[in-house]
This record gives structure tokens, C-alpha cells and sequence, in this order.
């Protein structure tokens, strides 16, 4: 009975686990980022950048939801199949591979925004996306090929909480830079009453 309460405390807490804490932890604060996004794009004097600022926190909301219902592991199987199936190593989470795919767009759609925008705003916006990506893909696929080596276990679990650390790391310090940013920005609020 102890082994099964410790091993439900285990899987509440385990940081790669669905629908549990640290699950919710995750998809709250990718959803505050993108509020936080959203705020920046209402304040932005430069027409051109609010759509940028949009396009962003939908995006950033969308992973939340991702996060929460871990939608990309859907993936897995049919990129699996269309890549041959059998030992793919460092794909073998191969989620990653439309990931991949993907992540040039958004960098190239991103790219003349964030160089438009403070040195130190987005200095910390690459930073944040490199500790994000950094465990989100990166780990991912060292993750992926422990596993196809050895299998699950102590050494992956330590990898894809290592993993899910990165990503949350670079998801609050998004939020911190974001925030920054927003405190730059002149806005005034008006208050009357009515006699």
C-alpha cells in the first residue's frame, strides 16, 4: 500500500506526466504569456507589429492548450509511419520532426519584428525561446534517443524533467521580458465620475 501512495505522489509530481500539477503549472503560464503577449500588442504604437504581437499569443495560447492535452504526442505515431517506423534515434519521439518543419516559418515570420524591437526586449525574448526550445526539442530528441537505446527508465525520467524545466524556465522569463516591455510603454488611464 506505502509503494502505492509514494508511486501516486510520483506520478502527481512528475513534471513529464499528463493532466497532473505540474501539467496545469505549465499551460497556466504559457496562457499568462500569452495574455501578456496580447497586452503588448493593445499598447504597441506601431501599427505594423500588433499583428505580430497577436499572431504571437495565439500562439502562445495554443501551446498552453497543447501543454494541458498534450496534443503534439498525437503525432507521434503517424510521423513514426511515414518515416519508416523501426529505430529513428534521436526522432524517435518523432512529434519533433513537423516541429522542425515548423519552427523556421515562425522564426522567419518573427525575425524583422524582433529586430525592431529594444536590444534588451529581444535579447531576452531569444533567450527565453532558446531555453524553451532547448528542452522542448532539443531534449526532446536526446530524450528520444536514450529511449531507443535503453528504454524507459531513471535516465530518461531524469532527462524529461530536465526537459520540462527548460521549457518553463523560458516560459517565465518570456513573462519577466514581456512584462518589462509592457512597463515601457505610456499608458494612461482616465477616470471621471458623473455628477
Amino acid at each position: 500500500w506505502r509503494y502505492g501512495v509514494e508511486a501516486g505522489w510520483v506520478s502527481a509530481l512528475d513534471l513529464d506526466n499528463e493532466k497532473n500539477a505540474p501539467a496545469l503549472y505549465s499551460g497556466l503560464i504559457l496562457a499568462l504569456s500569452a495574455a501578456v503577449a496580447w497586452l503588448n500588442g493593445r499598447v504597441e504604437a506601431v501599427p505594423a507589429f500588433v499583428a505580430r504581437w497577436r499572431v504571437l499569443a495565439l500562439g502562445l495560447l495554443f501551446m498552453a492548450f497543447d501543454e494541458v492535452f498534450h496534443l503534439h504526442e498525437r503525432l507521434i505515431g503517424p510521423v513514426r509511419t511515414i518515416l519508416g517506423g523501426g529505430d529513428l534515434g534521436y526522432f524517435t519521439f518523432a512529434w519533433v520532426v513537423p516541429a522542425l518543419v515548423v519552427l523556421p516559418i515562425i522564426v522567419l515570420y518573427l525575425a524583422g519584428f524582433l529586430l525592431r524591437l529594444p536590444a534588451d526586449t529581444a535579447r531576452g525574448f531569444v533567450l527565453a525561446g532558446g531555453l524553451y526550445l532547448g528542452g522542448a526539442i532539443a531534449l526532446e530528441m536526446v530524450g528520444g534517443r536514450y529511449f531507443s537505446e535503453h528504454g524507459s527508465g531513471l535516465g530518461l525520467s531524469m532527462i524529461a524533467n530536465t526537459e520540462e524545466s527548460f521549457e518553463m524556465l523560458g516560459v517565465c522569463y518570456f513573462i519577466f521580458v514581456a512584462l518589462r516591455h509592457l512597463g515601457r510603454a505610456r499608458i494612461t488611464f482616465r477616470v471621471s465620475f458623473a455628477s
